[in-house]
Order: structure tokens, then sequence, then C-alpha cells
């Protein structure tokens, strides 16, 4: 027996039958998170898309114990090579990032607002 690096559950194989996520993640991306990498209670799976402006991910949330989408900024036309965590933005380019990535988090932030609870209309 085994744990899974998503939910902890004990398992048996490859496969983790309590959350449904593979133990072995695809082919790892240049310049994107590792499979298994860890953000606060989140825990990345696999890319699921990449768009220029963001990297989405597929995570387990062990907080709520579900799976959900991570959205990474990472604007790739404006930003130099990734060190694990560090980025560097191009000369020049720093007013650009700067109101890109404040674009981003209001609608982001927008989105997140949505799945809270506290924000819903009654039905």
């Amino acid at each position: 027996m085994s744990v899974c690096i998503f939910c902890q559950n004990e398992i048996s194989g490859d496969f983790c039958p309590h959350c449904s996520f593979s133990q072995k993640g695809r082919e790892h991306l240049p310049g994107t998170l590792y499979f298994g990498s860890s953000l606060r209670d989140y825990v990345i799976s696999d890319v699921t898309e990449l768009d220029g402006e963001s990297t989405s991910y597929m995570a387990y949330d062990r907080l709520n114990r579900r799976r959900v989408v991570i959205k990474e900024f990472l604007p790739v036309s404006i930003i130099g090579p990734r060190d694990g965590d560090t980025v560097t933005i191009q000369t020049g380019k720093e007013v650009l990032f700067k109101n890109l990535m404040m674009d981003f988090d209001d609608l982001y932030r927008t989105l997140k607002d949505l799945d809270d609870p506290a924000t819903r209309c009654p039905a």
C-alpha cells in the first residue's frame, strides 16, 4: 500500500479511487510547475491549457477535498526563462507586465467570488 500524493488516502496502484487522480504525471512542459508541486492546500497535477497569458493546471484542493483548476499568470511573450518559482520580466516590459497582472487578478478574483457561498443569491 502507498499514499495518494493528492488526497493522502491509502492506495494500491497508480490511480486513486478516492480523488480519481493518477499518481503519474504527463511529460513535464518547460516553464510550467512540476507534477506534485504544492501551492498552499493545493497539489498540482497536469497542465490542461497554455494560452500565452496563463497556464491552467488540474489540481486537488486538500482543504475542500475536490478537483480544481488553477490558473497561473505567465505571459510568455514578456518574461524571460523561468527558474523554479523565479520569473524574470524582460527589460522595458515591466509596466505592461504589471498592467496585465492587475487585469488578470481582477478577473479571477471576480470569478472566485462566484464560488463563494457568502456572495451567492438565495434561490
